[in-house]
């Protein structure tokens, strides 16, 4: 009984092998019967003729070998072909993607292009649409101010003053007691000559107009005073109660007026007791540049950098004329130090004797590079964040001096300082709540101080200006040298 178990096995085994045995029998009969002319040599015992046949199937095979290999080749030239075909397909689909950019590129370039147009022709219907006395007292005034200031009327602010160096609009009210002397003055010589048209110029009484002026704003209309007596011969009679405001007229005139001593006419005492009465404030004299670099002209001239967040008419002059220092001497005599005060003067009709009509188109691309380098640095670029700014958006006395602290270790950074805040990565700000982080993220996103966009780097720069002033380098008013030199000239003075 003990063996039981062993020949169970070895009966099973025969049994398999048996049954493969017959499997393969009725294989090779199927086999055989498929081929009956081998079955036939077969069972004659043909053993040279089957012996040829194999030969025969041996080089079939042999030559069925380059044909599957031709038949390998094939099929992977299609499977080539149809991966060439997703490659032309995502080619296709770069190209369609890159036309709708083309396509949304210029209908921005189109829209943008509008705008100017809109503004050009709403500038130019204000122009023509307001009364000629309006747009003679905004010369006057311009002049007189040296163009630190323009009249400009609107419905929706009426009359009012924008200051060129940082457009600000300023109600009259706003106006320092000097500037609206101006304004005045400029008003009534405005209305007196349209009042005359036609007519001999009348003689023009001015009662201590100018006492509550500094010496600057006395030499600027007494200039203009002067020119508008020689234009139309006309008498201009100023009286003052101030011995030195002869001296002030001669200098500003380049000649002495002639001065009727009224209380000498009435034999009173005389007018003055005191010489020093007539001693003249010193005028501020500009350096000449022969010999300076451009670094060395701005220190002399006490320039400061470009801020980089304030308007781009608050530019000083210098900084878009480093190649020009004698032209910078030039403004600055006459008062131009802002890019503001520069564009007002080139739109009136004084540029030409202050500049001379061959640089009026050059100054003006100037001013117009430096209003686009500043506009596309912006991008990406949110405005510094200082105490003042977070005391605006409501931190609390608790945090405000280390949050105000790590807002300058930072740079102003806006998107930096929120960052930390987030993390709460400095013990200074601990206990900052989360609650007032997104207070403070919303207070940046809506006032500037955080801007999303990418930063444009020097070509990026560089090639929104030269796309700006297209028309320009296509009529030839300038060179794509010239522009690039400007746009240079500007990005080294802003931070990096």
């Amino acid at each position: 009984m003990a063996m039981l178990p062993e020949w169970r096995k070895v009966r099973d085994a025969v049994q398999a092998a048996r049954g493969d045995a017959e499997g393969a029998g009725r294989r090779a009969g199927e086999l055989l019967e498929q081929r009956s002319d081998l079955a036939r040599l077969a069972e004659a015992g043909d053993t040279a003729s089957l012996e040829g046949r194999l030969e025969e199937f041996r080089e079939a095979a042999a030559s069925i070998e380059p044909i599957t290999r031709e038949i390998a080749g094939i099929e992977k030239e299609i499977a080539d072909a149809r991966q060439a075909g997703d490659l032309e397909r995502a080619r296709a689909e770069r190209e369609r993607a890159a036309d709708d950019l083309r396509d949304c590129l210029e209908r921005d370039w189109l829209v943008a292009a509008g705008r100017f147009v809109l503004t050009e022709v709403e500038r130019e219907h204000a122009d023509e649409s307001r009364p000629e006395v309006l747009v003679r007292a905004a010369e006057w005034f311009a002049r007189f101010t040296r163009h630190s200031f323009v009249l400009e009327f609107d419905r929706k602010h009426g009359l009012h003053a924008l200051e060129t160096a940082t457009g600000e609009r300023r109600a009259l009210s706003e106006l320092s007691s000097g500037t609206r002397m101006q304004l005045l003055l400029a008003v009534r010589l405005a209305f007196t000559a349209a009042a005359e048209r036609g007519f001999e110029p009348l003689p023009l009484f001015l009662d201590e107009a100018l006492t509550t002026t500094d010496p600057e704003r006395f030499a600027a209309v007494a200039t203009a005073l002067g020119e508008l007596a020689a234009d139309r011969e006309r008498q201009v009679f100023y009286l003052t109660a101030q011995p030195a405001d002869v001296a002030l007229l001669e200098r500003a005139l380049g000649e002495r007026p002639a001065v009727i001593d009224l209380a000498e006419v009435r034999r009173l005492s005389v007018a003055v007791s005191d010489p020093g009465e007539l001693a003249l404030p010193p005028t501020r004299e500009v350096p000449s540049p022969e010999g300076m670099s451009a670094e060395q002209y701005a220190a002399a001239l006490g320039v400061g950098p470009v801020r980089p967040f304030d308007p781009a008419e608050s530019i000083h002059v210098l900084h878009v004329l480093r190649d020009d220092l004698g032209m910078v001497a030039r403004l600055c005599d006459f008062g131009i130090e802002r890019l503001g005060q520069l564009g007002s003067l080139l739109s009136s009709r004084a540029a030409s004797a202050v500049v001379g009509d061959d640089r009026r188109q050059d100054l003006g691309l100037r001013v117009e590079i430096a209003r686009c380098v500043m506009s596309a640095w912006r991008e990406g670029r949110g405005r510094p964040v200082d105490r003042a700014v977070l005391e605006a958006a409501g931190v609390s006395q608790t945090y405000l001096d280390p949050v105000s602290e790590l807002a300058e270790e930072l740079g102003g950074d806006g998107g930096a300082l929120l960052a930390v805040l987030e993390e709460r990565s400095d013990p200074r700000t601990k206990g900052f709540r989360t609650k007032m982080v997104d207070r403070l993220r919303e207070f940046f996103e809506r006032d500037g101080y955080l801007d999303a966009r990418p930063r444009l780097g020097t070509d990026d720069i560089r090639l929104r200006v030269l796309a700006t002033l297209a028309d320009a380098l296509s009529s030839g008013q300038t060179s794509e040298e010239f522009v690039s030199a400007r746009v240079r000239d500007l990005l080294a003075a802003l931070p990096d």
